[in-house]
């Protein structure tokens, strides 16, 4: 998404046009309440002397004038003198006529022109702010006061604005995506194994922009086009806040899915910020985990093992989160999984299959075959012999059934840490997940 300067409706635009007006000095500032365009002469302006609190060049603003901006909606806004046929300078001051509270920008010359540009980040509905257009060193003439406004930022999928740019996610939340009416859509690609269900919602304010999610297979003819009734596999559009689905994968194989997101009208806003929850999805080849529900750690919450493929060893980096800061772990793999758990590890339990399956430990070291780590603050756990987080399944393994994993082979992967905060001595394990290589 590339920056934009996005606008309100073109009615609102056309209202404010070409106007004339403008105030003499700080406290004669005409009053104005929507992004547009606002022409201006300073042929016969005088030089008021304000600053407010802007400092540097803003103190040499020369016949200069005024207006006073009420926001109509929060967002960022930019002010610039564009079209403007003299060199000037620009200030944007918080606060109702003379009395300003802080400076929100000054500028100059935004090169290589002599126009000037100003935007402020985070202005909220209401708010007033005084703007100041004048001359740098006595310039003075005819020119063009523009106001707009845009979304603060982009996030970090960018540019997902098509079908082929979808930027891959996992199973996971993710917070203030940004979207608007330029682009109109965000496009994220996901992986849905044989008999998963996935379930994807998103979290928005629709009196600003109002927001549909789709579902397509990847390759599909009709992927980002947000159309109703065609070959979506799943939608969810309503006039109200939030929306969201599920969708089970019936196919026999893995899917290759692509999740849309599309404004479908604007509000108040021509952009929003939203969040994404996404469940069940995970790359082909990862199985949904076994041992779903967990056991609770003495962080209060469930270790976790989450794996995706990946080019280093046999194909899986595996990865541990939620245990507790500053304990021991290490992982566990098995030929099977137990139908129905009953063997107490610690105080959490042995879900990799026992009776009748060969199992062992990761342990052997310094070297691949050794996943022992520690948990971080933030509660990720960490390779000691292996650097970085988590632990690449190597081609050897420390089965006597299975020494070396070949194309076809299935495996099945739980992991083991102390947890010493629960009482001297405790430990719990993690959830579980299979793959076959």
């Amino acid at each position: 998404m590339a920056r934009s300067y996005l606008l309100l409706p073109a009615f609102i635009l056309t209202l404010t046009g070409m106007a004339a007006a403008q105030g003499s000095n700080c406290g004669t500032a005409t009053a104005i309440s929507a992004p547009g365009t606002y022409g201006f002469d300073t042929t016969t302006a005088t030089t008021s002397g304000f600053a407010g609190l802007c400092t540097g060049g803003a103190t040499s603003i020369t016949n200069d004038v005024f207006w006073q901006f009420t926001v109509p909606a929060t967002g960022a806004y930019t002010f610039d003198t564009f079209g403007s046929g003299f060199d000037t300078k620009l200030s944007v001051h918080d606060g109702l006529g003379c009395a300003s509270t802080a400076c929100l920008g000054y500028n100059d010359d935004v090169t290589p022109t002599l126009q000037s540009e100003v935007l402020v980040p985070n202005l909220l509905a209401g708010q007033v702010v005084l703007v100041q257009v004048g001359g740098y060193n006595g310039a003075f003439g005819i020119g063009s006061l523009n106001i707009s406004s845009s979304c603060p930022g982009e996030d970090g999928f960018e540019e997902n604005d098509t079908c082929a740019t979808a930027a891959p996610l996992l199973s996971g939340s993710y917070l203030g995506l940004y979207i608007d009416t330029t682009d109109e859509k965000d496009l994220y690609s996901v992986s849905l194994p044989s008999g998963a269900t996935m379930t994807a919602a998103i979290q928005f304010t629709d009196a600003l922009v109002d927001l549909d999610l789709f579902l397509w297979e990847a390759g599909d003819v009709n992927c980002g086009t947000a159309m109703f009734g065609s070959s979506e596999l799943a939608a969810s559009y309503s006039t109200t806040d939030n929306e969201s689905f599920f969708y089970t994968n019936n196919t026999g194989a893995c899917q290759d899915l692509i999740l849309e997101v599309d404004t479908y009208a604007a509000g108040t806003q021509a952009c929003l910020t939203y969040d994404l929850s996404i469940s069940g999805a995970a790359p082909c080849g990862v199985s949904p985990t076994f041992c779903s529900a967990g056991f609770i750690n003495s962080t209060g919450g469930f270790t976790l093992l989450t794996g995706t493929p990946t080019s280093a060893g046999a194909g899986l980096h595996l990865e541990i989160t939620g245990g507790p800061a500053g304990e021991l772990g290490y992982l566990l793999v098995g030929t099977g999984v137990a139908s129905t758990p009953t063997i107490q590890f610690g105080n959490g339990l042995l879900c990799l299959g026992f009776l009748g399956f060969d199992i062992a430990r990761y342990n052997f070291g310094p070297g691949p075959l050794n996943s022992i780590g520690v948990f971080d603050s933030s509660n990720v756990f960490q390779s000691i012999f292996n650097g970085g987080s988590g632990f690449d399944v190597p081609v050897n393994t420390p089965l006597s059934t299975v020494p070396t994993i070949s194309p076809g082979t299935t495996l099945h992967f739980q992991a083991w840490h102390r947890d010493t905060p629960a009482g001297p001595g405790q430990s719990n394990t993690s959830t579980g997940v299979s793959y076959t290589f």
